[in-house]
């Protein structure tokens, strides 16, 4: 995983306030999932262009928006996370580009 350390800092402080198990362990999921890309890109999914994460999105194989939205979401927060700690390459949240209704286009058909 990319910045390793870093995202196990934010499961831990995002536990503390998560009171669902599945949100939890979904969060966990998208990470292992963002890892390979991060890796072909080097940098961290909080740094993400909203082309990188155009092309991120496909990946995660998602049958609805909702649940993609899920996903958006948790990385949203983790980015959010990320600038808040002066952590973020830009201090932008690109996955704030992304509306529930445009996620149809990401979903796995």
């Amino acid at each position: 995983m990319y910045n390793e350390e870093r995202k196990k800092e934010f499961i831990d402080s995002y536990k503390e306030r998560c009171t669902s198990e599945q949100t939890l362990n979904l969060l966990i999921r998208t990470f292992e999932k963002t890892k390979d890309y991060e890796r072909i890109l080097k940098k961290d999914v909080a740094d993400f262009t909203g082309d990188q994460i155009r092309s991120l999105l496909p990946g995660f194989e998602s049958k609805s928006k909702e649940s993609l939205s899920v996903v958006v979401s948790l990385l949203r927060s983790y980015t959010n996370w990320c600038i808040s700690r002066t952590l973020s390459i830009d201090s932008q949240n690109h996955f704030d580009e992304f509306q529930y209704k445009d996620l149809l286009t990401f979903c796995y058909k």
